[in-house]
C-alpha cells in the first residue's frame, strides 16, 4: 500500500556557491548514500566506466554555459565531502539512461514511462502540474529545494540529493517536463558523438529556465 511522504525541504540562500554549500551540508549522509548506490542504480557494470566519459564531457560545457549552477555544484561537493565528479555525476541520471539507450540500440531507452505535465488557463490565471513518473527506488533520495539566491529570483525545484534541480517554480515562471527518450538507429554508430554528444544535462537545463524573467523572447 502507497503512503504519502512529506519531502525534507532544503533552505538556500546567498551566492551560487553558499547555496550548494547548504545543500551539501544539510544533505550529506543522503548524498553520499546515493553516490554509493548511483551507479547500480542507473547502469550495468559493463558500462560504468564508459558512463565516466560521458559525463566529463558535459562538465566544461555547463561550466561555460551556467558558470553560477556549476559554482552550486562545487559547493554542493564541498559540503557534502566529495569530488565535483561524483556529483555532476548525479545530475546526469536521466542522459545516462538514454546514452545506455544508445549503447543497447533499444527501439526506446530503459525508461519506458516518464513524467505526466498538463496546464490549465481559466480568467487570466495558469495552473501547472506535474510529477515524476519514474522507479520507486528514487524515493528515498528525493527532497525539495527552497532557493533564495542573491541575484536572481526565488524558486522551489523538486530534486534528487545533491542535484540542482529538476522541475519546479520561481517567482516568474513554473517549469514541468515529459521525458521523450531516444530512438535508437542502426545507422548511426551507437554511443559516440554522431549519436548524442556532450551537452547541458536536464537538471542544469530546468534550473537555467527557472532563473528566466519572463518566457518572452528577448528584444
Amino acid at each position: 500500500m502507497l503512503t504519502a511522504k512529506r519531502f525534507t525541504v532544503i533552505e538556500m540562500s546567498g551566492s551560487p556557491y553558499e547555496m550548494g554549500l547548504a545543500h551539501g551540508r544539510d544533505c550529506k549522509g543522503l548524498i553520499r548514500r546515493l553516490v554509493r548506490k548511483f551507479d547500480s542504480m542507473v547502469l550495468p557494470a559493463e558500462y560504468q566506466e564508459a558512463s565516466r566519459d560521458v559525463v566529463r564531457g558535459a562538465m566544461p560545457i555547463v561550466r561555460a554555459e551556467a558558470p553560477d549552477l556549476y559554482e552550486e555544484t562545487e559547493g554542493i561537493a564541498a559540503g557534502a565531502g566529495l569530488e565535483v565528479e561524483a556529483v555532476f555525476r548525479l545530475n546526469c541520471a536521466s542522459e545516462l539512461h538514454a546514452w545506455r539507450g544508445c549503447r543497447d540500440l533499444q527501439a526506446v531507452t530503459t525508461v519506458s514511462d516518464g513524467c505526466t505535465s498538463f496546464a490549465v488557463e481559466n480568467a487570466g490565471s495558469s495552473l501547472i502540474a506535474w510529477n515524476m513518473d519514474w522507479w520507486r527506488i528514487w524515493q528515498p533520495f528525493l527532497v525539495l529545494l527552497h532557493g533564495q539566491p542573491d541575484l536572481g529570483p526565488r524558486f522551489l525545484a523538486f530534486a534528487f540529493a545533491g542535484c540542482v534541480g529538476r522541475p519546479g517554480l520561481s517567482e516568474n515562471m513554473a517549469v514541468s517536463a515529459n521525458y521523450l527518450p531516444y530512438r535508437a538507429s542502426s545507422v548511426v554508430a551507437c554511443g559516440n558523438a554522431d549519436w548524442a554528444g556532450p551537452g547541458i544535462p536536464y537538471n542544469y537545463m530546468t534550473r537555467m529556465l527557472l532563473q528566466q524573467t519572463s518566457t518572452l523572447p528577448r528584444p
